[in-house]
Order: C-alpha cells, then sequence, then structure tokens
C-alpha cells in the first residue's frame, strides 16, 4: 500500500474506532462483522494498476460513491492481497495487511478486484500454534492466540486467548492497562469455530454460545491468516480480539 495516510491503523488505535456490529450502518465498513460458515468472508486481490480506497459513512455521510470527495490518499496496487466482505452498490469492504502489519480498511471499487477460489479443506493441524494481531504492537496493546490440540480430547483444540490495552506507554507504566484472559476447549468445523469462554475443565458448550453476558468468540482460516471476533464481553474498556492474526511460531 502506497501514501498511508487515511484509515491506517496499528492495533491500539483500531480499536477505539471500530463500532459494535449491532450499530454497522450500511454505509460503514468494519472489516468483517460475521465469521460463521455463511459470513461472505473472502480472499481477494487488486486487478488495476492503481485502485484508491474508499471513504465510508464514517467519514462521509455520502461515502461510499466514486466522487474525488469520496477517495481516500491510500490506494493498493495490482496484485496486493485484500480480505473481502460484504459489497454495496459496486464497492467491496475490504481489509489490508501491508508488509510492516499496518492494517488499512475502506471500500474499494467491486470491479477493480480479483475474487479467489473459496476455502481451501482446512485440518485441525491448521489452526495450531502462537498467533498474533499485530506483530509490532508493544505488550500493552497486545492480541493474541495459542492453540494446541486437546490433550484429553482427540479432534478438540485447547485455545488460550490473551489482549491487552492501554492509551500509551505512559498509562502502561501507571498499571492503567486493561486486559482479556479466555480459555476454552472446541472442535473446529474445517476453517471456522466458535465458543464461549471456559475454563478448560468446564467449557461452555457450543451451543450455550451466545446467549448473553458472556465472552463470545468466533474465528475463521482464511488462506494464511486467522480471523476473530468477540461480542465485547471479554475484558475491560476497549479490550477486544477483533482482528487478523498471522502466525508467530510454528505449528505444534
Amino acid at each position: 500500500m502506497r501514501s498511508p495516510k487515511h484509515r491506517i491503523w496499528v492495533a491500539g488505535v483500531l480499536l477505539l474506532i471500530l463500532p459494535a456490529p449491532s450499530s454497522a450502518a450500511e454505509g460503514e465498513c468494519n472489516g468483517f462483522d460475521d465469521l460463521s460458515r455463511d459470513a461472505e468472508i473472502s480472499l481477494g486481490s487488486i486487478s488495476k494498476p492503481r485502485v484508491q480506497f474508499i471513504k465510508t459513512s464514517l467519514d462521509d455521510e455520502a461515502c461510499p460513491s466514486t466522487t474525488a470527495a469520496c477517495r481516500q490518499s491510500a490506494y493498493l496496487v495490482r496484485g496486493d492481497e485484500v480480505i473481502l466482505s460484504r459489497s454495496r452498490n459496486g464497492f467491496v469492504c475490504a481489509a489490508f495487511l501491508a508488509p510492516r502489519r499496518r492494517m488499512a480498511l475502506g471500500w474499494l471499487p467491486a470491479d477493480a478486484v480479483a475474487h479467489r477460489r473459496g476455502d481451501r479443506a482446512f485440518q485441525v493441524e491448521d489452526w495450531l500454534g502462537d498467533w498474533q494481531f499485530d506483530l509490532r504492537a508493544p505488550r500493552y496493546r497486545a492480541q493474541g492466540f495459542t492453540i494446541t490440540k486437546s490433550a484429553s480430547k482427540p479432534g478438540m483444540l485447547h485455545i488460550e486467548g490473551n489482549a491487552n490495552y492501554a492509551d500509551d506507554q505512559a498509562a502502561a507504566r501507571k498499571g492503567s492497562v486493561n486486559t482479556a484472559n479466555i480459555a476454552g476447549e472446541v472442535a473446529p468445523t474445517g476453517a471456522v469455530l466458535e465458543f464461549d469462554d471456559g475454563d478448560e475443565d468446564n467449557p461452555v458448550p457450543k451451543e450455550r454460545a451466545g446467549d448473553g453476558g458472556s465472552c463470545h468468540i468466533q474465528m475463521r482460516l482464511l488462506g494464511r491468516y486467522l480471523l476473530a471476533k468477540d461480542d465485547w464481553q471479554c475484558g475491560g474498556q476497549n479490550v477486544t480480539f477483533w482482528g487478523i492474526y498471522q502466525r508467530k511460531s510454528a505449528r505444534r
């Protein structure tokens, strides 16, 4: 991505601007709000020499549109890989991770993006490893999952997650850090899974997931990425597991 002046956030800043999924308006583009098997999520690549991101309705109520006022300065070039979600009036909501792990979110013209084939067949082993949202993030704004095979239940995964948030380094030094720590065991269904936080001896079963008042997690494998979202009930203020994760260590 070139000229990263708009819609570029590191992990901590992104958390402040993402609204709860229930408040998402038609013109907003938050990357993704649903990771279930039927959700509109896919990989794509830029098919034109240069494509500018388009502002969302949070920037301007008239956007997205093809007008000059809706164009961001940030742009992508042919071959850049994007994560695509919902479409609207000739635009597709996209997320892009630059090589330095910076993220861009926004609308792209649908005719400038080539969709790739659907998810391949994922196995339990594809989930394993240490995953992190932003490999450059300081510890007080870190989000990560460690996923291993369950020691006692064949075919199931043991998932531990940790997320932290502080306004800045000074706040972190004073101990003003909000945290979330989750654990659970769940059997994935190919590329998707969801569960409520529970300890390994008494995990909350999937059929009770989302009953309210719990920390509910959705995950989805997409190419080399692990996508995750929660219900904003997993920790302190501004703490969330929402993100696009990449594996930082080998499978095990």
